[in-house]
């Protein structure tokens, strides 16, 4: 069994509470406790894993999975780069500069004509449209946590991507953020029915 983990966060590369200290704990104690799960974690190659990953000499290798997202009329290139793993234990970080650069997880850039929506709603665009090129093969469970990654159920049922459509599972570590946007800030990324969106209710 494939788990695919998409997260904004995760020790030790990022993080700022409970989210980051649960994604980094759950790939090692799910494939202890079961032998033919294979755990594989997607998540934002922000600055500050930039800067944890160069501070322990870790570097990062070219998936080879490049795709181009439209965000706010303009095409993004991202590209999958895989990190440092276990045994059927595998990490991917998505590399965009315009995305995913700046002061914080959830902090952009002084400046910058992109919002938080931009940031998470390319993100989860972006797995969407290549999870199936990661980690030899569609997943058979696709695990979201919190708002940042809540759109992605959305899109695997109404799109049944390539292959059929994996299960989905979504944990609220906190219930408190929910990812409230208008909708002009999304609008290419997915359907919305109203003026704004919450990228956890969508989930």
């Amino acid at each position: 069994m494939k788990i695919f983990s998409v997260t904004a966060e995760m020790a030790p590369f990022c993080r700022t509470g409970g989210l980051g200290d649960v994604a980094g704990a759950l790939p090692e104690a799910m494939t202890s406790a079961e032998p033919e799960i294979t755990y594989v974690s997607l998540l934002p190659l922000y600055d500050q894993v930039r800067a944890a990953l160069d501070s322990a000499s870790v570097v990062l290798r070219d998936s080879g999975v490049h795709h181009s997202v439209a965000i706010a009329g303009r095409s993004l290139n991202t590209r999958w780069l895989k990190g440092p793993g276990g045994p059927r234990r595998e990490v991917f970080f998505l590399e965009c500069d315009e995305l995913f650069s700046g002061p914080g997880l959830y902090q952009m850039p002084d400046g910058s004509a992109l919002s938080l929506a931009h940031r998470f709603g390319g993100f989860i665009r972006t797995v969407y449209e290549t999870m199936n090129s990661l980690s030899d093969g569609q997943p058979d469970i696709v695990h979201l946590h919190d708002w940042h990654a809540g759109p992605l159920a959305a899109l695997i049922r109404g799109g049944r991507p390539q292959g059929g459509a994996p299960k989905v599972a979504l944990t609220v570590h906190n219930l408190a953020y929910q990812g409230w946007f208008p909708k002009s800030e999304v609008d290419g990324l997915m359907e919305v029915e109203s003026d704004y969106i919450s990228f956890l209710r969508s989930g």
